[in-house]
């Protein structure tokens, strides 16, 4: 799965414009450390009028078919790659409403005996990765694949929420999970946000593995395993973890 990533924007919203064929409004480019599930999120989609723009939603998709009283949940912060098609509360998001999750990496831990020993590990593109390919690797900005939808409360404004789309590993994520986020490459981002575009097995074949190659990975200090601290401390070396002095704050 994935339940806890980072946006750490290095460029200027302009760039990010470029990177991702945006119109209108740029997108926000605030830091966030350790990004977790109900937070507002940073995405680009297509809208009606075929352009692409950025927009906040809430990470954990609520479906627009949900009962007030399922809204109240997380919703679903993830959704499997493989069986997007068949579940009811994604095979129609598919077709009609994808989106892209703006990151720059994301964690996953190695788990010991107890909840103190969990020891996490942040995976983001490495030098040259295929994921920043075009000369966006100095906007620190990657995209996740993702779905959306809008759900009406009966009283209060519309909820726009997502899900980030997850696949099996590559070989490096894999001795911690069996799962990563899907990430995509430049080249296939156009066909994801291609709203015209209805071909299930053509959408779900770029749903794969970042290549081999592609991450790098480090292990972090304990900080991030609370959605408390979203400052940069949450991605400090984990040896500055017992030493004290980290900056937890947003």
């Amino acid at each position: 799965m994935c339940g806890r990533y980072a946006y750490l924007p290095t460029a200027d919203p302009t760039e990010l414009i470029e990177q991702f064929s945006i119109h209108g409004d740029p997108p926000d480019v605030t830091p966030r450390y350790n990004v977790a599930p109900t937070d507002p999120v940073t995405v680009v989609h297509t809208n009606r009028e075929l352009q692409q723009t950025a927009a906040v939603f809430r990470w954990g998709l609520i479906p627009s078919w949900s009962k007030p009283e399922a809204a109240r949940r997380s919703g679903h912060i993830n959704a499997r790659a493989e069986t997007l098609a068949e579940k009811p509360a994604f095979r129609r998001l598919l077709l009609k409403r994808r989106c892209l999750v703006l990151a720059s990496g994301f964690y996953e831990w190695q788990h010991g005996s107890s909840r103190r020993e969990r020891m996490p590990y942040y995976f983001s593109p490495a030098a040259d990765s295929p994921l920043t390919a075009g000369g966006y690797a100095g906007t620190g900005v990657v995209a996740f694949a993702g779905l959306y939808d809008r759900w009406y409360p009966p009283d209060g404004d519309r909820i726009d929420s997502c899900t980030i789309i997850t696949t099996s590993p590559n070989g490096l994520v894999a001795p911690l999970h069996d799962r990563m986020p899907v990430m995509l490459a430049p080249d296939a981002i156009e066909l994801w946000l291609d709203r015209e575009m209805a071909d299930p097995m053509l959408l779900t074949s770029v749903l794969a593995p970042a290549a081999e190659g592609a991450l790098t990975t480090r292990r972090v200090s304990q900080a991030v395993n609370s959605v408390a601290n979203d400052g940069p401390g949450s991605q400090a070396p984990a040896e500055e973890w017992n030493q004290g002095g980290l900056d937890l704050g947003p």
